[in-house]
């Protein structure tokens, strides 16, 4: 079982459990306390991208919570996948 778990929330973020980097497209890394987890916007409407500031509940984002395996590409991750989407967005 891997250490990283992305938890896709109903009409909100995604949440991401366990030690992971994550990094701007500049290699800047972001800090993540050590034993904390992250919710990454999916909105777009967050004032604090690409984390998740509770924007998505006024703007009334709606969207599933599971994951469409039909946007899934050949050698593609589920990680890779929701990635993609969100940098789509």
């Amino acid at each position: 079982m891997p250490d990283v778990k992305i938890e896709i929330r109903s009409n909100g973020p995604m949440r991401v459990y366990g030690p992971f980097e994550l990094v701007d497209q500049e290699g800047n890394p972001y800090t993540i306390p050590e034993g904390q987890w992250a919710s990454l916007c999916r909105c777009g409407q967050s004032s604090n991208k690409p984390f998740c500031d509770g924007a998505h509940r006024d703007a009334g984002f709606d969207a599933p919570s599971t994951v469409s395996y039909t946007h899934l590409r050949a050698h593609e991750t589920e990680a890779e996948l929701v990635c993609r989407l969100l940098l789509e967005k």
